[in-house]
């Protein structure tokens, strides 16, 4: 049973020159929603991201459509994804040069770049400011570079939604959002090891207890608190003891457990 959570929602403009933030939604609002974004209100079906391509992966020109009937000029609008992983990630992801170079809208300029931030219960929030000029398409898209995919194999659970410029007639409310839960089943794959050697300090047939190290290199980022699992053909895990260790050599935390016949071992990482 989906449960009530009742909290303040506020977005808002940093401005880098002056240093003053100005909030635009949310102020003395009062929001009950059961997840972590807004209701499913005003549903429109071309409010979407396009996904796809390696897990764990880095993708550039992710291409974001967005459909807003309620287009309001002079001010800021925000286009707001709630998501289930960290896809948008600060310092690392950004806005494609093309979509940089919008005129009408426009978007992220000095004083309103994108923002990403940690909400709750394993939901992450980005938000890119937009403002309407002149007479914009009520339907346009945007692009993102190095967009982080998630680590499954099936599109995990992401909201998005749009919220009006502050010269609406009705103020800064939610115009537009659109829900994707658990959709698009194996639109990420996964993808061979950069390299892979394993070297046993004795390698001899018959031999019951050696130490074996392994050394890989992924195609794509670790997550740092997933799990890498090993299957073995020839040779057995005579025990659940094993550490871990980065490329520059610090140790890294995991635990180690093996299954009842001891040929696969999963290596359980702690972050890092």
């Amino acid at each position: 049973m989906a449960r009530d959570l009742y909290y303040y929602h506020y977005v808002g403009v940093y401005n880098n020159l002056t240093k003053d933030y100005k909030f635009y939604y949310g102020k003395n609002a009062f929001h009950r929603n059961s997840w972590p974004g807004p209701s499913p209100i005003n549903v429109n079906r071309d409010l979407y991201i396009s996904f796809g391509g390696r897990a764990g992966s880095y993708r550039n020109n992710v291409s974001i459509n967005i459909n807003n009937p309620n287009k309001y000029t002079g001010d800021y609008s925000f286009l707001c994804i709630s998501t289930s992983w960290s896809f948008y990630e600060q310092a690392i992801s950004s806005i494609n040069s093309l979509s940089l170079a919008l005129t009408d809208p426009t978007l992220g300029n000095n004083q309103a770049q994108p923002v990403s931030v940690y909400m709750s219960s394993g939901m992450y929030l980005t938000v890119i400011p937009i403002r309407y000029i002149g007479s914009p398409a009520t339907n346009f898209s945007i692009m993102l570079d190095n967009v982080h995919m998630p680590y499954e194999y099936d599109l995990p659970n992401y909201y998005i939604y749009f919220i009006d410029s502050g010269n609406s007639p009705n103020g800064n409310r939610i115009s537009a959002s659109n829900q994707f839960l658990m959709t698009n089943a194996n639109i990420f794959y996964e993808c061979p090891l950069k390299s892979l050697t394993i070297s046993c300090l004795n390698n001899a047939l018959g031999v019951k207890n050696t130490i074996c190290t392994i050394i890989f290199g992924t195609q794509n980022p670790l997550k740092a608190d997933g799990k890498i699992r090993l299957q073995f053909s020839g040779m057995t895990v005579a025990t659940n003891i094993c550490k871990f260790y980065h490329t520059n050599g610090s140790l890294i935390s995991s635990t180690c457990s093996s299954t009842a016949d001891n040929r696969n071992l999963t290596v359980s990482l702690s972050g890092w």
